[in-house]
């Protein structure tokens, strides 16, 4: 009566709770996903928008489709819009989900990444155009609507292009059909092998595999449980034959769901009471047996098989023996005691070989990823010998992985570095990371310039077991590098012969630097993708939503979620600073009080002051009062200069002074540290440089800081200077206008 009546009962509850919060958590997962796919789609479409080609604004010969005809129009395109075109075709070609790529003007002409059916069509008509305009500076997403020329049924990404004055010219957008966003949302996975199904904020499906059900609305699933489903955050809805379990973004107010079949935890309970069942029976089985032995064996029999046993185990150390329990008294109960303790030995010998399988599988799991990473990977013993390569090495130097296990470092090492190798090979031999550039020879001789992060492998004790290293080819970077400075050599000697080309000379440059700035931004945006995957997916692995995790294990994701996050913070550095040389960047000039922000500032970086045992003193003048500037930026020039600070001082102070300067404000950042010799003063300020270069240096850097805050002071209309003596400390102050009026 227990195991057919209460039973089945409770394990559905426990089943049902335990599968309805598991699937909302892998749904919470999923939705991450979904969010960065279209935070990333929103990224991408507004660098489309900024796009120098994009922004022309003689749109006057573009094409239009007001008085289209399908009997008389034919396709002529101008160089300058075959050039968007393309641009917007190699978007849609490396991005799948993108269906198509437009843009609308305020003359009524259309360009898109390919040829639509020419019938007549004024985009400002469409709603995506409709809504990018009524939301200037913004990147939005609208609502599902159906296409002009298809049947497809479309999710638009668009934001307005604006010129130079602000003034908007027209809209540039994505469209990711509802068809394809159910393919995205089933390549991210699947919660216990159930359908998937989004729907938006009306209660319009967007994704499901059921065709037939996009750009429908839910209620014709869910009926008079439709009002619940969209007004409460998450929670299972019983419907015919399966639950609907579901979880809100609260990114992009969707809501996620899995239809999760009644047989599903039907089979979880038949498993659970088939196993009850079986240890019953085994139960039964074992009484059963005893109680025969007992009744059929003499006290001296029990005890001579009792010692045989014990001996074979003894011997062959074999613990799946024959036990027998027979006798009475205190030999029965020594042969129970003696039977309990194998079998405890035994469950002990199965969990350990259970744990060991666990490993295995955890290894498998980890093996494949790194053999599926872009980067290569080379793991060396502590004799230096190879004794892991994943493929993407292996090809990149033209063997295969076979050929260089075993194999010594050097033989792979082109002799120009051979010294830099073992200046790094020893840093490792003392527990140190580090990060430097690297020639190694490819099988067929050629050089292969790689950009290389090495960490040393050590044991409990400390001691160096071996190295592991991350190797991105930057053959061709090196190459394109080559060929810049022979162009400037060439440019050079151009100029000395030719001094009246200067001003187009000029031109040129001022051009390949926007290039540059663009250039960087794109590749900035391409490099958040696979970086939030792997922040994101670290994260799911450390929450052990996969399986277990050991201390090593924990820490190696540990190291990889934050080398990620250091990346990451490279790029938005990158972005600041592409922004500011594309001339995107908005200062905020308005009044504020700057003792505040001085305070604010000096907290923040007073740990790691306390950190070093440095003083950290500020001195503002009575006088000082409001300025005329844009708070958060003065707040990230302060927090360059005195992070710099105190990086490179070891022991005394760093002083913050502010103190009027006529019409401007003074503030300065004095240290007792390393100082700067006078002939690199000059370089201090230029991106991507440091003072300190090399492949032992001992600061770690981007060399972005500096340049960038320059340009911020320069923005804001002040000046930055610098003064220092080597050995002895340095200066570092800059100015922004007093604000006249009163605050």
């Amino acid at each position: 009566m227990l195991i057919g009546g209460v039973l089945p009962a409770s394990l559905h509850k426990q089943n049902l709770e335990a599968i309805s919060g598991d699937s909302i958590s892998q749904l919470r997962h999923i939705d991450f996903a979904l969010s960065n796919f279209i935070m990333e789609a929103k990224y991408d479409v507004l660098g489309l928008s900024l796009n120098d080609n994009v922004q022309v604004q003689d749109d006057s010969h573009f094409t239009s489709f007001l008085n289209a005809s399908e009997e008389t129009f034919q396709y002529s395109y101008t160089p300058q819009e075959q050039t968007i075109i393309n641009t917007f075709r190699d978007y849609q070609t490396t991005h799948p989900y993108v269906s198509s790529v437009y843009m609308g003007r305020e003359n009524g002409a259309s360009v898109r990444s390919y040829p639509r059916k020419p019938t007549q069509y004024d985009p400002r008509d469409r709603p995506w155009y409709i809504l990018a305009k009524e939301h200037p500076g913004q990147v939005s997403v609208t609502d599902p609507y159906k296409a002009v020329t298809t049947d497809d049924v479309n999710i638009g990404i668009v934001t307005p292009v604006l010129d130079q004055n602000g003034t908007m010219i027209g809209v540039v957008g994505a469209d990711i059909t509802l068809v394809n966003l159910t393919s995205y949302i089933t390549t991210v996975g699947s919660v216990k092998g159930g359908e998937m199904i989004l729907v938006d904020q009306q209660g319009t499906v967007l994704a499901s595999r059921d065709s037939s059900l996009l750009y429908k609305n839910i209620n014709q699933i869910l009926g008079d449980q439709t009002q619940l489903f969209l007004t409460s955050k998450e929670g299972v809805l019983v419907l015919n034959g399966t639950y609907l379990m579901y979880y809100t973004s609260p990114e992009l107010g969707w809501k996620i769901g899995t239809f999760v079949p009644f047989s599903t935890i039907e089979q979880e309970i038949n498993n659970s009471i088939t196993r009850i069942l079986m240890f019953v029976l085994l139960a039964l089985v074992l009484l059963s047996v005893i109680t025969i032995l007992a009744l059929n064996y003499t006290v001296i029999q029990p005890l001579t098989r009792l010692t045989d046993v014990s001996r074979r185990i003894a011997e062959t150390g074999d613990l799946d023996q024959k036990i027998e329990t027979g006798g009475a008294g205190e030999i029965g109960s020594l042969a129970s005691s003696f039977k309990a303790m194998v079998e405890k030995l035994q469950i002990d010998i199965s969990e350990r070989r259970m744990v060991e399988d666990e490993l295995l599988e955890s290894e498998t799991k980890y093996r494949r990823i790194i053999e599926t990473a872009n980067e290569g990977i080379w793991v060396l013993d502590r004799g230096l010998n190879t004794t892991f390569v994943n493929q993407r090495f292996a090809d990149m130097l033209g063997y295969t992985r076979e050929d260089m296990i075993g194999h010594h470092l050097m033989e792979y090492i082109a002799d120009e570095d051979k010294q830099v190798i073992e200046n790094q090979i020893a840093t490792r031999r003392k527990g140190m990371k580090g990060s430097y550039e690297l020639r190694l020879m490819h099988r067929d001789r050629r050089t292969i310039w790689c950009l290389v992060s090495g960490s040393p492998i050590l044991d409990e004790a400390g001691s160096f077991q071996g190295s592991f290293g991350m190797f991105t080819d930057i053959t061709e970077r090196k190459k394109a590098e080559e060929a810049i400075q022979d162009a400037h050599r060439t440019l050079e000697h151009k100029v000395a012969e030719r001094t009246r080309e200067l001003a187009q000379a000029k031109e040129a440059a001022e051009s390949a630097d926007r290039l540059k700035s663009a250039f960087l931004a794109t590749m900035s945006h391409e490099l958040r993708t696979p970086l939030n995957s792997i922040i994101g997916f670290s994260g799911i692995l450390l929450q052990e939503l996969a399986g277990p995790l050991n201390e090593e294990q924990k820490k190696q994701l540990g190291m990889v979620s934050d080398s990620a996050e250091h990346l990451l913070a490279l790029i938005n550095d990158v972005l600041d600073l592409s922004k500011i040389e594309a001339g995107q960047l908005k200062i905020a000039k308005e009044p504020f009080s700057l003792r505040p922000v001085l305070d604010k500032v000096v907290r923040t970086v007073n740990p790691l002051a306390q950190v070093k045992h440095l003083s950290l003193e500020l001195e503002v003048a009575p006088e000082v009062g409001a300025v005329m500037a844009d708070s958060r930026r003065v707040e990230q020039i302060l927090l360059n200069l005195l992070s710099n600070s105190i990086k490179f001082t070891e022991q005394g102070y760093i002083r913050i002074s502010c103190e009027p300067a006529g019409s401007e404000v003074r503030i300065s950042v004095t240290d007792t540290g390393i100082g700067i010799k006078p002939e690199d003063l000059e370089k201090l300020f230029r991106p991507f440089t440091q003072v300190e270069t090399g492949l032992t240096r001992q600061y770690e850097g981007t060399g972005l800081g500096l340049s960038i805050s320059k340009r911020l002071v320069t923005l804001m209309g002040g000046t930055i200077t610098v003064t220092s003596e080597w050995g002895k400390g340095s200066t570092f102050s800059f100015t922004i206008p007093v604000d006249r009026s009163p605050l």
